[in-house]
């Protein structure tokens, strides 16, 4: 009996010595323990998110991933020799909107998912965003929590680069308008699409005409005149400088 009740007050002693205290200031998601209950070690308690710093997993194709990948001017490397792409030439934006709230944030590129999602065959790129619940107001944009659902904007470093609209790409070619007035049929690899704009690469110069409409027939070498011109028609054509 009097080991029961020794046992009993070294606990309370131990009690009264325990606090269980937050290493910072978090939002509670889960509470799994009740009062007065028993807790062994290593026994979850309670989960916590963080409010200060959030994190979005953006997925992107693998195309994408190169895409933005080949942006970047140079990999520097680690102490080990493996390539360390520089970040901060990477810009991002988290964007919210719910019916007639839009609201959006700015963000930084914190690491590279090291996984593939199988299903949908995408890598993730994990952003952070800061926020602070002190600057919060009914007039500013709400907070970030956990399991909210937005969308993503990843830019990567930019580039001088051939851009011409949709409709001026037919295939792999683009049609020039050469200083004789005639059509010029150039090969062309598509890099990536945006925005009803393509990014592409060939031999191109500055300067250069490129038709918009579409010809047909299309013959290399055959004689056009642009619209506005007065000189002998053979095809009419809308003309744009690159």
């Amino acid at each position: 009996m009097k080991v029961n009740l020794a046992k009993v007050q070294e606990a309370l002693r131990s009690l009264e010595k325990t606090i269980v205290t937050l290493p910072e200031d978090l939002r509670i998601a889960e509470v799994n323990i009740e009062q007065d209950q028993v807790v062994n070690m290593q026994q979850e308690m309670v989960v916590a998110h963080g409010i200060d710093v959030m994190e979005v997993d953006a997925q992107l194709s693998i195309h994408d991933m190169q895409t933005l990948a080949s942006s970047l001017s140079a990999f520097t490397r680690d102490e080990n020799g493996l390539p360390k792409p520089d970040m901060s030439q990477v810009s991002a934006r988290i964007y919210l909107q719910s019916g007639s709230l839009k609201a959006d944030w700015p963000a930084e590129v914190a690491r590279i998912s090291e996984t593939v999602d199988e299903a949908q065959a995408t890598a993730g790129v994990i952003l952070e965003i800061e926020q602070s619940y002190k600057a919060l107001s009914p007039q500013t944009a709400p907070p970030l929590v956990n399991g909210m659902f937005v969308s993503a904007e990843v830019e990567g470093q930019a580039n001088p680069s051939w851009v011409v609209p949709e409709r001026a790409v037919h295939g792999d070619k683009i049609y020039l308008l050469n200083e004789e007035s005639r059509l010029s049929i150039v090969p062309i690899t598509v890099l990536y699409r945006r925005d009803n704009l393509v990014v592409i690469d060939g031999d191109l110069e500055q300067g250069q005409k490129l038709i918009l409409n579409d010809l047909l027939p299309a013959i290399d070498g055959m004689l056009l005149r642009e619209e506005g011109s007065s000189e002998e028609v053979t095809d009419g054509t809308q003309e744009a400088s690159l």
